[in-house]
């Protein structure tokens, strides 16, 4: 009888050794990354939902990250409508590469919140991305975005990731904690100082039209006098 009770509680203890070792280590694997491990991480996610014709079709979103390279793949309708990108958070100037066979590179030339960029192709690219990573990934991908084993993890640190770098102009490093920012503020403040000039020689010039005018009568006004 002693022998069955000292049995039972081995076993209980070895359960409770168990589930708390368990449970440490499932705390431990999802705690919160930052954005070093963020930048770090290699992997591939895949993120499918249905859409039109009664859910028989379906958008499929794939996210391939390795070290600092990001492959975005965006299939919405197969061989018709297909997106595909490639982005390198780590390498100046701040560009995005379009395409597979024939790849098309656009830079950025400045901010993308100037109103003078609205029709640019890097822009409009880099709107469009944010936008299906977001319809198609952020909402659709299950787990935790604080997660990085998650799917949802995954594609929430790629979408920081490209927003950082597209949006910001943050050019990351594996090398070191730093990152360099490239001078599209300068460029924007070069453009809002030409619209100062080009407005302050406007009011110059309908102040000076008056004047002419005037002018232009008293010289009428003394020939008639004469």
């Amino acid at each position: 009888m002693s022998f069955m009770k000292l049995r039972k509680t081995f076993f209980l203890f070895s359960f409770l050794i168990t589930a708390l070792s368990a449970h440490s280590s499932s705390s431990i694997q999802q705690h919160e990354f930052n954005t070093r491990e963020c930048l770090d991480a290699n992997y591939q996610v895949e993120v499918k939902h249905p859409s039109g014709l009664f859910g028989l079709l379906k958008n499929k979103l794939t996210l391939k990250k390795t070290g600092c390279q990001l492959e975005v793949s965006y299939v919405r309708i197969p061989y018709l409508m297909e997106k595909s990108v490639t982005i390198d958070v780590c390498r100046l100037p701040v560009h995005i590469k379009k395409g597979t066979r024939s790849v098309e590179v656009l830079k950025k030339k400045s901010s993308c919140m100037l109103s003078d960029n609205i029709g640019d192709a890097f822009c409009q690219e880099y709107r469009d991305l944010v936008q299906i990573i977001s319809d198609n990934g952020l909402i659709f991908a299950e787990g935790d975005k604080e997660v990085l084993d998650s799917p949802h993890g995954q594609v929430f640190c790629a979408y920081t990731l490209i927003n950082h770098y597209l949006g910001d102009s943050v050019v990351f490093s594996r090398f070191h904690d730093e990152t360099i920012q490239e001078p599209m503020k300068e460029i924007k403040e070069e453009k809002e100082e030409e619209q100062q000039q080009e407005e302050q020689t406007e009011e110059k010039s309908s102040e000076e039209m008056p004047g002419e005018s005037s002018n232009s009568e008293e010289e009428s006004d003394s020939s008639e006098s004469f």
